[in-house]
């Protein structure tokens, strides 16, 4: 299941057992596990809830089998999944954990699917996979969160935001929490409050710049170039980065080549789902010839700075001349 399964749990009060709560996604995860201990009565939380971080079987099961305090529900929170005999132990003994007792295997990142305990919870249904979201996901929070903050954002300027800053919810929660403030409280964060106080990912920045080139609004590009190198940005780095993003590009276009739809090609490219919609959404604008001499043309910047025949910043403009200016 996912977390937004597991929350539906949480409100049925239909949470006992054992689950593994793993994935990349680790703001979403610490934030489900902080409702899950919210849960908890406020008075007896801290006599219902406990931590381990080592997986020992018999000290996590006989904190398990320990009766709530004046309380419906404890919670028991095991950092480390266990390995060997433990684990073999544990494999057992989800079936019959007491369902007054919500035993969760935290781990950071996605642990792998051959282990004996992930392989036990999964065939319970008892995984809860915290992937990263994809955009339409992210809008969905944002709406969410404001409506909790008191600071509501449309559906078309959370889109905006999602943009800006990608999917990496600690990023994202970060930048929004900056615009709330900045629109102040109780008002809706608007997009002039997103321009003002939101640094966009440098992916977004450069997928920008190269949209608005491609659509023929070369001053607004330019000027968004001229404000990275500005902001520190070398040309060669970024050089460098606008090339590999054509390469993705050019991979995109490939598996659009080869008749995959948008959805199917942005799982392929393994890459976070908004950027691997971008890449595909920019794929489908060009011919694979064009793309194939957009991404040389940024990775010859260094060749011509590094023989002298111009400079990294005028290297790095032709290339954008040569393909989105004339």
């Amino acid at each position: 299941m996912n977390h937004t399964e597991f929350t539906t749990l949480l409100r049925q009060n239909n949470f006992g057992g054992a689950y593994l709560f793993h994935g990349d996604e680790e703001f979403v995860k610490d934030g489900v596990l902080r409702t899950l201990l919210q849960s908890l009565d406020e008075g007896t939380r801290q006599l219902n809830a406990q931590t381990f971080e080592d997986a020992d079987f018999n000290t996590v099961r006989a904190a398990c089998e320990t009766l709530p305090f004046f309380a419906e529900r404890r919670v028991v929170i095991c950092r480390a999944l266990p390995v060997e005999d433990a684990a073999k132990q544990f494999a057992e003994y989800v079936f019959s954990v007491p369902d007054s007792t919500t035993l969760i295997f935290f781990v950071r990142g996605k642990a792998a699917d051959n282990l004996t305990i992930v392989k036990a919870l999964k065939a319970v249904g008892r995984e809860v996979l915290f992937a990263a979201l994809n955009p339409d996901e992210a809008v969905k929070w944002l709406a969410q969160r404001g409506k909790k903050l008191g600071s509501p954002i449309s559906e078309k300027n959370a889109h905006y935001l999602v943009n800006l800053t990608g999917t990496d919810m600690t990023v994202l929660a970060g930048e929004f929490e900056k615009a709330a403030g900045f629109a102040g409280e109780g008002s809706e964060v608007t997009r002039a409050a997103i321009d003002a106080v939101v640094t966009p990912s440098l992916e977004s920045d450069t997928f920008r710049i190269i949209n608005l080139l491609a659509d023929g609004r070369k001053e607004e590009g330019f000027a968004a170039l001229k404000r990275l190198l500005e902001s520190g940005s070398s040309a060669m780095g970024l050089a460098t980065l606008f090339s590999r993003r054509m390469q993705t590009v050019l991979k995109a276009r490939t598996l659009i080549d080869r008749g995959l739809k948008r959805t199917d090609a942005a799982k392929a490219l393994a890459l976070p789902p908004a950027s691997a919609q971008r890449n595909y959404d920019f794929a489908a604008r060009l011919p694979y010839a064009k793309i194939a001499h957009i991404a040389k043309a940024f990775s010859d910047v260094g060749f011509l700075n590094n023989s002298g025949a111009m400079r990294d910043t005028q290297a790095l403009e032709l290339a954008f001349f040569q393909y989105f200016v004339q």
